[in-house]
């Protein structure tokens, strides 16, 4: 972004001299320069991220993007189940589970579902993107923006707490156990999916904990140019043709 002549740098400004007249292409068209601050790692398949495959904006393993003055490169960030469950349902809602169901191989969540729980009880679950939507969505869906869509969920502090018959309550953890099933099958249990049948009825268990941790890497929708990635690259002594074509799949730099 242009910040007038003010913020101009005797470095960039001498970048433009030199590459004046050259022109990135693919198949002979100018290619559309996507960059983001961060890759993580790993840049992404365009239509990984957003709705439309591009020749040219492939994922391509960006170990530039990992160097120490990084300071995008991971990160974390908390939110509340009643934060999340009112973003995605409504207010009173609390998100109970989050689970990602698809990841492309570059790492970033492609689909997820948020199951909530109502004041009364009432449980229902969302598909995150809907059907005709792009995974980056997911990054402004939860009530907080996430900085990018390579992620993990964690859930501390698990226990449950389960009311007894003499009136008391006993903390349970049952997060990650297994449960036989006929035929020799199992499964794995997540506390914050238990009902307990009790004298009283079916009762809820409902989690000790209201924090929801996810744990992230990159900055940014990951396609295309890593900016960290690429300054890591022209320290290293890359030319900018080398670092084009590094993050940008079969472009040529041609004169015009």
């Amino acid at each position: 972004m242009y910040a007038g002549k003010t913020a101009e740098h005797p470095n960039t400004n001498r970048a433009v001299d030199e590459t004046k007249g050259r022109y990135a292409t693919h198949n002979g068209n100018l290619i559309t320069a996507f960059y983001h601050s961060s890759s993580g790692g790993y840049t992404d398949d365009s239509e990984n991220v957003w709705l439309n495959a591009v020749p040219y904006i492939r994922a391509v393993e960006d170990p530039y993007d990992n160097n120490p003055g990084n300071s995008r490169h991971s990160w974390t960030t908390t939110m509340t189940r009643s934060q999340i469950g009112e973003a995605v349902f409504e207010r009173g809602w609390t998100a109970t589970d989050i689970t990602i169901e698809s990841k492309s191989q570059a790492g970033r969540v492609q689909s997820m579902t948020v199951t909530g729980m109502s004041p009364s009880g009432r449980v229902d679950t969302v598909r995150i993107p809907s059907a005709n939507g792009s995974s980056d969505s997911i990054r402004w869906s939860l009530g907080q923006s996430l900085n990018s869509t390579k992620f993990d969920v964690e859930f501390p502090d698990q226990d449950a707490r389960v009311r007894l018959p003499g009136g008391g309550t006993s903390s349970v953890e049952l997060n990650g156990a297994e449960m036989a099933l006929p035929g020799e099958q199992t499964i794995t249990l997540r506390s914050n999916q238990m009902q307990v049948r009790t004298a009283n009825g079916v009762e809820v268990i409902r989690p000790s904990s209201d924090t929801v941790v996810f744990n992230g890497n990159g900055w940014g929708h990951g396609l295309g140019m890593s900016q960290w990635g690429a300054a890591t690259m022209a320290q290293q002594d890359y030319s900018y043709t080398e670092i084009l074509q590094h993050y940008y799949t079969d472009i040529r730099i041609e004169r015009r």
